[in-house]
């Protein structure tokens, strides 16, 4: 049977990967140098994310 998948209603996100706080100096220059080329937006926190594009899902690193 298929269905139409229902929409989320609230966000859903995880915390990152305990890994990347092993090394935060590298994930941070790399974040800035995407930013530098135009591939990154700044960041944003869930409430600010969720108002511009509604509710949403993330992956965690």
């Amino acid at each position: 049977m298929l269905a139409y998948p229902t929409p989320h209603l609230q966000p859903i996100y995880f915390e990152n990967h305990q890994s990347s706080l092993l090394n935060p100096s590298i994930i941070d220059a790399y974040i800035i140098s995407e930013q530098a080329a135009g591939r990154y937006s700044r960041g944003f926190t869930p409430a600010e994310l969720e108002q511009l594009i509604g509710p949403f899902r993330t992956s965690p690193l």
